[in-house]
């Protein structure tokens, strides 16, 4: 007789504390042959290893900024992404039958959704009761009638699976509004095919690629009057929702233009995109927006982040939103209960996957079946109303379900019972050790002209065994790969189409205003981040020498100057020039420390770090990978340096080093990566404006006022330092420090990309590059305000610029310049705000409805 082989020792544990069906487990307690390969790689690897592996893993999700994020005023709040390294594995001959059943429910689902807001032939038949789907906030009436685009209504559709106890893939919820985890799920196997490469190879498993080929295929052909090269958005409530990373990696992936509703403006009955080349028409809109926020107009007019009057252009055929508006009423959980007659009516066939049981309450029988057996089942709203949550009889004391059933007897058709069912778990790693964890998996499908295509994989996440608690909660899931197995090699699928040299045509580039807009923001804040940090650090070396001299009265002078300087820079009044200046200049460090660290005081350093990474978030999908890791690496350093150091001021001087270090990499990777396009243009603008205005403040704060000169001295090569032209100035000059000298180099010197004159230079060829619509022999504003300050900055002279007034207090000449140009400088900023980030006057409501007069 043939002896079982012997289960490893890490695997003992894990099969103790399996309580129920295992994806890796036989009914006999011996490894499911799919699984016996990575069991062994996996068993046969040294803790130190997996540790390693894993931190490997979580670096690639970081860099890669992996997270479910949001943003506020005080900063970034950030959950980071959590990947298993064991991912789902699905045999190849299983899953042909999983595909069967899901492109079975796909086809049902569109048909139905066809006939709800067409014929309502289920309805007048008895198949669906009025009040299930009446009843539901999901169904929409301004949607009623209209007809889709293509061939099929769901275009994007998803499934929630998982195992049950009979050993079959059985279906949890349906997802058809804007199915999400397509980007995490394509981000995981990108993550693993770096992680085990080998593994995935040996495995044979099904690759990604082409499902995203078939997506980008079927959404160009969705096109209005079938352009050849529609214009493809992808709408997405913005930087502060919790899936937008995901938003901004498909946008990249898929090369669509990532925008926002207020990005988008329905005029004549079309959709266009405002953009700083004014406005261009949108054909496809790949919605993430729930249903109800899509059009304020129609639908939830409180609503800022969906399109006005979004709705009457579809009716009109003039864009194609996928999926259409309206598909949330396939999401009700009621629904579930109807499905297997429907399929027998539809398709002369039963369906093919299992569902957890479910009782619609607004039936007599259903009802008091829900109502006798409450305490065993799970209650769900057919309502739809977005906070609600499951309610789990087992979980609630005796009043609780009494007023359940209370609740229930009033709104019968309000409630739907379902099963609460035991799934499988399968094997997850929890710092060194297996676990057995209750294993979920999202698979997904997308309308091809050959009818639907699954994706072979999907976004698999690991829950548990859940306490009262984390059940209310959704526990604490961990995402996995899912691996299709195949019995034969997988060929490279690419992306893209491989066409013929003749066929290749450049699409126009589109840059909306609110991207324009954020990066020219990002410009500004990256350049205030760095010469912020430069100054704070010149200062702290001053403070740390002035202990050793603290009766050196050009020591404390010069210092009491760049204190005063750095109050002035960030603007953080009163600091060092207002009321009680004198206390604080005695002992600056505790008001320093807050110009540095205090992320709620407007103008202090971490503020404007948290500014610059609202904005760069905000435009994700704008930056390289390599970019990217830089702005990552540069916010998780910070976030360390704040906890370690917040209150040694001294130790930060190594922390703004690290600081200024990663802003320089940060502007050389956009300066070399980023294409001379109209995004690169308007970066670079801000970060122009911004370093001309911040020159300005420092001149004016260092050395418009006359000094006596070995005061002078100090402050002059803390300017110079600030400007990061010391080194060239003691290269050209060879001498000592002269106010004419330093204005030379860093204020008129038009070769030097640290001089003011540099900077207007600059900005003249932007503003020239700038798209117009004008008429041709007249200068628009900014034009003029470029010029003007341009010309002042040309006729100046270094040498009447030095000059001291007559009373000795002032260079009178080189402070009225300085005035100048910041006006200008400042009044440009207004003009290229008002003419190119705002095509559309804020939204408002200009009367009320009927039902607000009454109430």
């Amino acid at each position: 007789m043939e002896q079982a082989p012997e289960i490893p020792p890490r695997l003992r544990g894990y099969l103790k504390n399996s309580t129920s069906y295992d994806e890796m487990w036989t009914q006999d307690g011996t490894i499911q042959p799919h699984w016996q390969q990575f069991m062994k790689y996996i068993t046969a690897m040294e803790p130190a290893e997996i540790g390693h592996t894993q931190q490997e893993m979580q670096q690639l999700l970081r860099e890669n900024g992996v997270t479910y994020s949001t943003f506020h005023d005080e900063g970034s709040h950030s959950r980071p992404w959590q990947l298993d390294m064991i991912p789902l594995l699905i045999e190849g001959e299983e899953w042909l039958t999983v595909e069967a059943g899901l492109l079975q429910r796909a086809c049902l689902l569109d048909m139905i959704m066809a006939d709800l807001y067409g014929p309502r032939k289920l309805i007048r038949e008895g198949l669906l009761p009025l009040e299930l789907i009446y009843g539901h906030s999901g169904f929409l009436r301004p949607c009623d009638q209209v007809a889709a685009a293509g061939s099929r209504n769901i275009v994007l559709y998803a499934a929630d699976l998982a195992r049950g106890p009979d050993n079959r893939i059985w279906v949890l919820n349906d997802r058809t509004q804007a199915p999400s985890g397509l980007g995490y799920a394509l981000e995981n196997r990108m993550i693993m095919s770096r992680i085990m490469p080998w593994l995935m190879r040996s495995y044979q498993t099904h690759r990604l690629a082409s499902f995203f080929r078939v997506l980008r295929e079927t959404l160009s052909k969705l096109a209005p009057q079938q352009r050849e090269f529609p214009r493809i958005v992808l709408l997405s409530p913005g930087a502060r929702d919790e899936m937008y990373f995901e938003h901004a990696y498909l946008a990249t992936y898929l090369g669509y233009t990532l925008v926002q509703g207020d990005d988008l403006t329905v005029r004549d009955g079309r959709v266009w995109l405002k953009s700083i080349d004014g406005l261009l028409q949108v054909d496809i809109i790949l919605r993430r927006v729930m249903d109800t926020q899509c059009d304020p107009l129609e639908l939830d007019k409180n609503s800022y982040l969906g399109v006005p009057g979004l709705l009457e252009a579809v009716r009109r055929g003039n864009v194609t939103v996928v999926n259409p508006v309206g598909c949330a009423v396939m999401e009700n959980p009621g629904l579930m209960a109807f499905l297997p007659a429907i399929a027998r009516y539809y398709l002369n066939e039963d369906l093919i996957l299992p569902m957890v049981a479910t009782w619609w309450c607004g039936q007599e029988r259903e009802k008091q079946h829900v109502l006798t057996n409450i305490d065993k089942l799970a209650i769900i709203s057919t309502l739809h109303d977005p906070k609600g949550q499951i309610v789990y009889g087992p979980l609630l004391s005796k009043r609780e379900l009494e007023n359940l059933k209370a609740r229930i007897k009033m709104t019968p058709y309000a409630f739907s019972g379902r099963e609460i069912v035991q799934f499988s778990t399968a094997p997850s790693l929890t710092g060194d050790q297996l676990e057995p964890r209750r294993a979920f998996m999202r698979s997904f499908l997308v309308a091809g002209d050959q009818g639907y295509t699954v994706m072979r994989g999907g976004l698999a996440r690991s829950v548990p065994e859940q306490t009262k608690k984390e059940i209310r909660n959704g526990g604490n899931p961990i995402t996995k790969d899912t691996w299709i197995l195949s019995s034969k090699p997988q060929e490279h699928i690419s992306l893209w189409k491989q066409e013929s040299l003749e066929s290749l045509i450049r699409q126009q580039s589109s840059l909306p205003s609110r991207t324009a807009e954020n990066l020219y923001w990002v410009g500004r804040y990256a350049e205030r981040v760095e010469t912020t940090a430069r100054l704070l650090r010149t200062t702290l070396s001053s403070l740390a020498d002035r202990d050793s001299y603290s009766d050196d009265a050009t020591e404390n002078a010069s210092l009491r100057a760049l204190l005063q300087t750095t109050t002035q820079l960030t603007g953080t009044l009163p600091g060092f020039v207002g009321d009680d200046a004198l206390e604080r200049l005695q002992k600056p460090e505790e008001e320093l420390l807050s110009i540095i660290i205090d992320p709620k005081r407007v103008g202090s350093l971490s503020s404007s770090i948290n500014a610059f990474l609202r904005g760069a978030f905000s435009v994700r999908e704008r930056w390289s990978f390599d970019t990217w890791r830089i702005i990552n690496d540069m916010e998780e350093h910070w976030k360390k340096a704040y906890r370690k150091n917040s209150n040694n001021i001294f130790r930060l001087h190594t922390e703004l080093n690290q600081l200024i270090t990663s802003m320089v990499a940060f502007t050389g990777l956009t300066m070399e990566s980023m294409t001379r396009e109209a995004g690169w243009r308007m970066l670079d603008m801000g970060r122009r404006i911004e370093r001309a205005l911040l020159l300005i403040t420092l001149f004016r704060a260092t050395v418009s006022a006359s000094h006596e000169a070995r005061v002078e001295y100090v402050l002059l090569e803390a300017l110079l330092a600030t400007c990061e032209s010391l080194i060239t100035y003691r290269r050209r000059y060879r001498s000592a420090l002269h106010l004419e000298g330093v204005l030379e180099l860093a204020l008129l010197d038009e070769v030097n990309p640290r001089s003011l004159a540099y900077q207007i230079g600059t900005l003249r060829q932007h503003v020239d590059q700038l798209p117009r619509q004008r008429i041709p022999s007249r200068l628009d504003e900014d034009e003029r305000l470029i010029l003007d300050v341009s010309t002042a900055l040309k006729l100046a002279q270094a040498s009447e610029l030095s000059r001291v007034s007559l009373d000795g207090t002032m260079h009178t000449e080189l402070e009225e310049l300085l005035i100048h140009l910041e006006s200008s400088l400042e009044k440009l900023s207004v003009v290229i705000n008002r003419t190119f980030f705002r095509h559309a006057a804020d939204r408002r409501q200009l009367v009320k409805t009927l039902l607000e007069v009454e109430l």
